[in-house]
């Protein structure tokens, strides 16, 4: 069997006082991650997608039922983007070759879509494929 190529290295943490699950994964697939995975408390997580298209997922607090949002690229031919949607935790990110970002749930975004560096604010529409 041939080794995939992982486009996108996705490390969560969870700092939202209260375990977390799985809920959604939209457009593509993230290869090592499925609906229904818990994060403990305190607990992290890394998973690998081997697509160049977006993909979102999202992770909902077990107690609170609070939604916490995230959406990642890492397109063959430009640049990589992610953002969260305010309460995802997204980390600065570098937005060349394999994107490796990293999302502390529970936390405020430190970066956005086409911000690798800094937080504007800046997102994409949850789920939108295209």
């Amino acid at each position: 069997m041939a080794h995939k190529e992982w486009r996108i290295t996705l490390t969560i943490r969870n700092y939202t006082g209260e375990p977390v699950r799985c809920e959604n994964i939209r457009c593509e697939n993230i290869d090592t991650l499925d609906i229904g995975r818990n994060i403990e408390e305190n607990g992290t997580i890394t998973v690998y997608s081997s697509t160049n298209d977006r993909v979102f997922c999202s992770f909902r607090g077990m107690k609170s039922r609070v939604l916490y949002k995230l959406a990642m690229t890492c397109p063959r031919s430009s640049g990589n983007n992610a953002c969260g949607y305010g309460n995802a935790g997204l980390k600065p990110y570098n937005p060349h070759k394999l994107l490796k970002v990293e999302f502390y749930l529970g936390r405020s975004d430190e970066a956005d879509w086409d911000n690798p560096s800094s937080y504007h604010g800046q997102s994409i529409d949850y789920g939108d494929c295209s």
